[in-house]
């Protein structure tokens, strides 16, 4: 645990995400800070990753909580999207 936050992946995996998130946005298909979508990506990565704890009933909660602890470790990541939607 981290800043009072749950990490899922090591600093390795974590930044592979955040490359996947920079190339999207690089063809145009960003995300904002607050998209539901990034906290998909995230399950789903890491249940290819085979992260047990992301594959029972508490992993959305876990993955929300894990979310807001990326966006503190991110704090200065800026995530270019097409439709910034507020």
């Amino acid at each position: 645990m981290q800043n009072g936050y749950e990490q899922i992946f090591d600093f390795k995996e974590e930044q592979a995400l955040v490359q996947h998130l920079v190339y999207m946005a690089s063809i145009g298909y960003g995300y904002t800070k607050m998209s539901t979508c990034i906290q998909r990506i995230a399950k789903e990565y890491a249940i290819s990753l085979n992260k047990n704890n992301c594959k029972n009933e508490n992993s959305e909660h876990l993955i929300n909580i894990w979310f807001y602890g990326f966006l503190k470790r991110l704090e200065s990541f800026y995530f270019p999207c097409k439709k910034c939607i507020s």
